[in-house]
């Protein structure tokens, strides 16, 4: 399975739509706070991406979450 492209719309953290294009072969997932620079990679988004793409394949979510938890709107 090659995942091409997510949009993101009101999931966790990201409430405006967000679409992000996945290039094909292996992608490594970096990310930076650009709210806290000293915390670095903390709230980042990584996992919430990882999250989307769960949710869109399984309709699954966060461990120990529910459904209102993930969706702001």
């Amino acid at each position: 399975m090659n995942i091409v492209s997510l949009l993101l719309r009101g999931f966790l953290s990201d409430r405006d739509p967000v679409t992000i294009n996945f290039p094909q072969g292996l992608t490594l997932i970096e990310a930076r706070n650009l709210d806290n620079v000293e915390v670095q990679s903390n709230g980042g988004g990584k996992s919430s991406l990882l999250y989307a793409i769960v949710w869109a394949l399984w309709g699954e979510v966060p461990p120990g979450g529910g459904a209102g938890d993930v969706i702001n709107h």
